[in-house]
């Protein structure tokens, strides 16, 4: 089973976390469930070099998760031969295997909750609600500007979920020029296992906003507000003329977060 905060090699980043680790004495994960009144929830992160922007990410995400009583995954390695972000996947099979929550958020490490009142498990519930076969869906995704941002995905913790996780890897060694987004689009796409039944795309703003800064928006041409939950900076560096394009907009929005 996944372990958090597992070991790796970079050293700056080793002793974040452990600066991390002693001003948050608490910060022992995941978490012990009080009730099981609602869905276990289990958020995935990794990152794996030292970035400035990289405390307030995991302060941001621990506080979160603490706050809803979910439990956070984080890893420091990502070492793939199909690429770092195929990382995700081994991840989230890991977590789901270990048959202890029934949705996995992946979320990227270029992220912030700018809203820490609003549950994941509302979202999923008011996602759900309405549909003729709420329990076949295994995947709640969004679009950019593009037709899929699989930068922030909630996902069923169920056999399908891994079995479909198979087939985007066994379609990335077909394709190897493909990126794991690419590849989940694509057999969405074709649509060979009746993926439509399985999936459902929601608005971006809902799990996966963008700032003004980044406006690669959805059909719903909604970018990130104030109250939103979630900021995401994807492609900060083809939008944002600074030397450090992420940072610079973590900094930026950092008060922007709603923390109580």
């Amino acid at each position: 089973m996944l372990q958090p905060f597992r070991c790796w090699k970079a050293t700056a980043l080793l002793i974040v976390v452990l600066v991390f680790t002693i001003f948050h004495p608490n910060s022992q994960l995941p978490s012990h469930h009080t009730s099981s009144s609602e869905p276990r929830v289990a958020i995935v992160t990794f990152t794996t070099t030292q970035q400035s922007f990289t405390y307030l990410s995991l302060k941001n995400k621990r506080a979160y998760a603490q706050r809803h009583d979910y439990d956070l995954f984080v890893d420091f390695e990502g070492s793939n031969e199909r690429g770092t972000m195929w990382h995700k996947f081994v991840m989230v099979e890991q977590v789901i295997k270990g048959g202890e929550h029934d949705w996995v958020w992946w979320i990227d490490f270029d992220t912030l909750i700018t809203n820490t009142s609003t549950k994941l498990t509302d979202i999923i519930t008011d996602s759900l609600h309405g549909l003729p076969n709420p329990e076949e869906i295994d995947f709640l995704l969004t679009a950019d500007c593009f037709p899929l941002n699989a930068g922030s995905m909630l996902m069923r913790a169920h056999p399908r979920t891994l079995e479909f996780i198979s087939r985007v890897r066994a379609y990335g060694d077909a394709n190897p020029d493909l990126s794991e987004q690419d590849c989940i689009r694509d057999l969405i796409n074709l649509n060979a296992h009746n993926e439509d039944r399985h999936t459902l795309f929601i608005p971006q703003w809902k799990i996966n906003a963008f700032p003004d800064e980044i406006r690669c928006w959805d059909e719903y041409q909604k970018g990130w507000e104030w109250g939103s939950f979630v900021l995401h900076f994807a492609g900060a560096w083809a939008h944002v003329k600074q030397d450090d394009p992420v940072g610079f907009l973590m900094r930026k929005y950092e008060s922007q977060i709603i923390w109580d």
